[in-house]
């Protein structure tokens, strides 16, 4: 089958050139019936028509190479997408598998451990708690799962709106502490905070993104309170909210490394060695949604994850 551009290119020039010998001829004769002066102006006449076919030729096929260029580097930039989507799938199943093999261990264990040993009753008290505790993280895992399948099908949609950033993170801080067994506390100051901007964003999405960006983080360091500061970067239009706690010095020179690829997660990928973990995955994620950008930093022994946050108007 030919080519559309070089049926349209034939067409073009067989209609260019059909049109311009019967007119120009005539356009000619009407001009002297001398014969010298004839045969010198259908020699300017067909030069003028080479001129103008080179010229157009040169402007189609420079404009098909432009669309040919366009269409393959769209096609490149789709592929190197489904092959960091696939690894990051491949990774994220790979953290999982571990993730969920640990407590369904647990709750296997203990529960052979009630059936067939004898143990003392104060010590048997200890494993249904156990159990229980385990099962409430293999729902946890499950839940992540499920989150990740849906943003992988891309159905989770934000639904913009304005937030009042100072009020909004108060009351997530209250419920955020209600529920987990590490505080996040605030250190900016409320004068501060009342002045920043409203934030065009997600409620939902953006307290899902934070909890699993805390969550994730708290891996990573020693203490049981985790710090929040509020950056307003007026120049680029941005709310920076970065979280930061304790972590072992000793780990210090492996600390940048380690999460470079939480950094680049779009350009490089963790390999076996270095798994920056599902919550951070999937904060990550859900902040790509609010068109937010990420990155951590570390001085002496304190680790620190920023979220990025544009004021959309």
């Amino acid at each position: 089958m030919l080519p559309k551009f070089a049926i349209r290119l034939t067409l073009f020039y067989l209609f260019l050139g059909i049109t311009w010998i019967l007119g120009s001829d005539r356009l000619v004769q009407s001009f002297t019936d001398d014969p010298q002066t004839l045969s010198l102006l259908q020699n300017y006449k067909g030069l003028f028509f080479i001129l103008v076919t080179a010229c157009s030729l040169f402007l189609l096929t420079k404009h098909e190479e432009q669309k040919r260029k366009a269409i393959i580097e769209r096609l490149n930039n789709a592929l190197k997408q489904a092959e960091i989507a696939s690894k990051l799938k491949v990774s994220f199943l790979a953290n999982i598998s571990h993730e969920i093999r640990t407590p369904l261990n647990a709750i296997k264990g203990f529960s052979q451990i009630l059936q067939t040993a004898e143990i003392e009753p104060e010590t048997m008290k200890e494993y249904p708690h156990i159990i229980n505790k385990n099962t409430d993280i293999l729902l946890q895992i499950l839940e992540i799962v499920l989150e990740a399948s849906k943003l992988q099908a891309e159905t989770i949609t934000p639904d913009f709106r304005k937030i009042n950033l100072s009020y909004w993170l108060k009351k997530n801080l209250i419920d955020f502490n209600k529920s987990n067994s590490f505080r996040l506390i605030l250190k900016t100051p409320d004068p501060f905070l009342d002045t920043l901007p409203q934030l065009n964003s997600d409620p939902a999405i953006l307290s899902r993104c934070l909890y699993l960006l805390t969550n994730g983080m708290k891996r990573f360091i020693n203490s049981k309170e985790i710090n929040l500061n509020v950056f307003y970067k007026n120049s680029e239009n941005i709310i920076s909210l970065c979280f930061s706690g304790f972590y072992d010095y000793d780990r210090l020179s492996k600390m940048a490394d380690f999460f470079q690829p939480f950094n680049s997660i779009n350009e490089r990928l963790p390999n076996e060695d270095f798994s920056i973990g599902n919550e951070l995955y999937m904060a990550k994620r859900y902040g790509e949604l609010l068109q937010a950008s990420f990155y951590t930093k570390t001085q002496d022994n304190i680790i620190t994850f920023c979220i990025d946050l544009p004021i959309l108007t």
